[in-house]
């Protein structure tokens, strides 16, 4: 079945939500899919982003899971949602890349590039709240390689509701772009 909008991808997420608190499903890890986010949490978090969440990925947070499942270790929710691998919600993982460090003078994250898919070891996907929407994955290692955010910073998506279709129809987003 091709996925044509986002309500089919909801109701498909919501289908495999059912399926994931099986304990046999399992992903990099067993995934816990958090409650649904409440529309405090909504708008707590795009207060503190100071941008939207794109809808597509509201309505995920709010009728199917506040994050802990999807690819990798799973979406990063917002609140009281799941956490990434170094504990950040949604809006502290960006607000910390935005953050200058001394000892890396060249690092400038883009404002409204927001990691929402946790890969570990400081890799996530990343979308564009601010702009267009595209998705990207952020590979550390490339970062630490080549000292180059650009090079580090790699196409995976047009939009958000095409990385989300191509991972309920099936296709191993673990594969790092090229």
């Amino acid at each position: 079945m091709a996925i044509t909008n986002e309500d089919e991808l909801i109701r498909e997420l919501k289908k495999l939500k059912r399926i994931l608190f099986k304990p046999v499903v399992q992903a990099f890890e067993p995934q816990k899919i958090f409650p649904p986010a409440n529309q405090e949490e909504i708008s707590t978090a795009e207060r503190k982003l100071a941008m939207p969440i794109p809808d597509v990925l509201k309505r995920i947070y709010q009728e199917v899971g506040n994050g802990g499942f999807g690819p990798g270790y799973g979406l990063i929710g917002v609140g009281s949602g799941a956490k990434d691998d170094l504990g950040n919600d949604l809006v502290d993982g960006y607000l910390k890349r935005l953050e200058r460090d001394p000892s890396e003078p060249q690092w400038q994250w883009p404002k409204g590039l927001v990691p929402f898919i946790s890969w570990g070891g400081g890799t996530f996907t990343n979308a564009d709240f601010a702009g267009d929407g595209r998705v990207s994955r952020f590979h550390l290692p490339t970062y630490h390689e080549t000292g180059s955010l650009t090079k580090a910073l790699r196409p995976e998506a047009p939009s958000l509701f095409s990385y989300w279709t191509r991972w309920i129809e099936g296709e191993d987003l673990s594969i790092l772009p090229s």
